[in-house]
């Protein structure tokens, strides 16, 4: 089987990086918690569990790469 995705984690060391300013915009923007949220290209899934593990209510993510999803 061909691997497309190559992390073996969901989490990578970008989002280190990346999830603090996703957390600040939706903060600056005023976002409530139960806005719906679409998280296109979403890989293993990180920066979508990361939300809703921050409250965020209505987090969705796809990927095109099912070898990325089956790391969730």
């Amino acid at each position: 089987m061909k691997r497309e995705y190559y992390w073996e984690r969901a989490e990578t060391t970008a989002h280190k990086y990346i999830l603090p300013g996703v957390l600040e915009a939706l903060d600056k923007f005023k976002v409530p918690k139960d806005a719906y949220i679409l998280d296109a290209g979403c890989g293993g899934g990180y920066i979508s569990y990361s939300l809703w593990n921050n409250g965020y209510e209505n987090v969705y993510g796809f990927d095109a790469s099912s070898s990325a999803i089956e790391l969730v």
